[in-house]
C-alpha cells in the first residue's frame, strides 16, 4: 500500500472523528434544555440501572420542551409521536419507566387521550374489558356515519351491523379483535355481555355463523318474532318464501344450505312439526321428485279436498261411510284438469301431462281402467 493512501485513509478517519465530535457536542448542549443540575445530582445518588424518580413538575417540563421541537400546536398532533421520533422522549420514558402515554397523562391531565391512538399501546391495554369498551364506544360514534347517533343503547349497538371489521381494525382495533378470533360478533359479545347480537346480521354473515346449526333454528325463531309468526304451529310457516328471508337478513343460509329453499329450511329447523310440503307457495326442491310424497300429496290433500267437495265432511253422498284409499283412488276418475289446477296439483300434474298417467305412475298396484279417465291434458 503506498505512503498516498495510507495518508488519505487516516484523513478520512478524522473527518469522520471530527464529525461524530461536533454532533455530540449539539447534542449535550440540547441536553442541558432538558437535564439540569438536579438530574446530575440525582443520578450520582442512585444505584446503576435504577429508574430515576421525576416529579410531575419535571415531566412536565421535559414534555413542553420537547412538543416545542416537534413543533406540536395542538394535543392531537402527540398521537403521530413516535417514542423514537425524539430522543429526550426515550430517554424520560426510560428514566421514568412510564410510556408516551402515562407521560401526556400527567402533564395535560385534563385532556380526554385515548391510548388506541397512539402508535403503541400501552402493555396490556386490551385486556381489561373497560378498555376494550372505550374504544368500542368512540370507535361506532367514528363509523357510523350518523350526524346524531341514537341514544337508546340497543339501537346504538345496533349499528355495529353495517359496520365492516375492516374498518375498525384501520382505527386501532387490529389486536382487540385478535383476542377473539377475529370475529366481530364475539367481540361485540363480549364487551357488551347484556345485549343479543344476531350473527346473520352482521354485514357479511361468518360462514362460522351458518356452520353452527342451532343457528338456524335461531334464526327462524327471530323471524317468526319479527313477523308475529308462532313457532309452535306450521300454519302461518306456509306463507314464507325465499324473499321474506332475505329481507331478514337469512340468504346465505338458505342459498348456502338449502338450495335457495325457504321451505326446506324451514322444516329442517322445526322437524317436529307434520309439514304439508305442497302448501308452501314453493314446495321444497326436489320434494316432488319423490313417488312417495306424491302419492302422499294426493291422498292426504287433493283426493280429500276433491271428495268434500262434491260429497261434503269427506263421505260419499248417502254412503255414511269414511271414504277408503281404494275409494279415494277411484275418484282420480272425476278429476279434470281444472281441479287439479285448483287443487294445486299442477307442479306433480305438468310432471305426466295427462290423469291416466300420473294415476299409473304413483298408484302402479292399483287395477286402473284406462277407459274410465275423461279428462286429458291438450297436447
Amino acid at each position: 500500500m503506498s505512503l498516498r493512501t495510507i495518508c488519505a485513509s487516516c484523513n478520512s478517519r478524522v473527518a469522520r472523528l471530527n464529525t461524530v465530535s461536533r454532533l455530540s457536542t449539539l447534542k449535550n448542549r440540547s441536553a442541558k434544555r432538558y437535564f439540569t443540575s438536579r438530574d446530575q445530582e440525582e443520578a450520582s445518588n442512585e444505584p446503576p440501572g435504577s429508574p430515576k424518580s421525576l416529579d410531575d413538575a419535571l415531566i412536565r417540563q421535559r414534555i413542553s420542551i420537547i412538543g416545542s421541537d416537534l413543533k406540536i400546536n395542538n394535543l392531537e398532533q402527540w398521537y403521530s409521536v413516535k417514542r423514537n421520533s425524539h430522543w429526550a422522549i426515550d430517554k424520560l420514558c426510560r428514566d421514568s419507566s412510564m410510556s408516551l402515554e402515562s407521560l401526556l397523562r400527567v402533564t395535560y391531565p385534563d385532556h380526554p387521550w385515548q391510548p388506541w391512538r397512539f402508535p403503541y399501546v400501552p402493555h396490556g391495554y386490551w385486556e381489561q374489558v373497560e378498555n376494550q369498551r372505550l374504544f368500542l364506544d368512540w370507535a361506532i360514534e367514528q363509523l357510523s356515519k350518523e350526524k346524531s347517533p341514537p341514544k337508546e343503547t340497543s339501537k346504538k349497538l345496533a349499528l355495529w351491523y353495517r359496520i365492516d371489521k375492516v374498518d375498525l381494525k384501520n382505527l386501532g382495533g387490529t389486536r382487540l379483535m385478535n383476542i377473539y378470533g377475529d370475529s366481530m360478533e364475539r367481540t361485540l359479545a363480549a364487551v357488551y355481555p347484556a345485549h343479543e347480537f344476531l350473527p346473520w346480521k352482521f354485514r357479511a354473515a361468518s360462514r362460522q355463523c351458518w356452520a353452527d346449526r342451532a343457528n338456524h333454528r335461531r334464526f327462524f325463531e327471530y323471524l317468526a318474532n319479527e313477523l308475529g309468526w308462532s313457532v309452535s304451529s306450521p300454519e302461518p310457516w306456509y306463507q314464507l318464501s325465499s324473499e321474506i328471508v332475505a329481507a331478514h337478513d337469512g340468504s346465505s343460509l338458505i342459498q348456502r344450505y338449502y338450495g335457495n329453499s325457504a321451505s326446506f329450511a324451514v322444516m329442517e329447523a322445526f322437524p317436529e312439526h307434520n309439514w304439508q310440503p305442497w302448501r308452501f307457495n314453493v314446495a321444497p326442491r326436489g320434494w316432488w321428485d319423490s313417488l312417495d310424497n306424491q302419492r302422499r300429496f294426493l291422498l292426504e290433500h287433493l283426493l280429500p279436498k276433491f271428495v268434500e267437495a262434491r260429497y261434503g265432511k269427506s263421505t260419499r253422498s248417502g254412503a255414511g261411510n269414511s271414504v277408503t284409499p281404494n275409494q279415494l283412488m277411484d275418484e282420480i276418475y272425476e278429476l279434470s284438469i281444472q281441479d287439479i289446477k285448483d287443487l294445486g296439483a299442477t307442479s306433480l300434474y305438468s310432471r305426466y301431462h295427462s290423469i291416466a298417467a300420473m294415476a299409473q305412475a304413483v298408484f302402479p298396484d292399483h287395477p286402473w281402467e284406462i277407459s274410465k279417465f275423461g279428462k286429458k291434458a291438450p297436447n
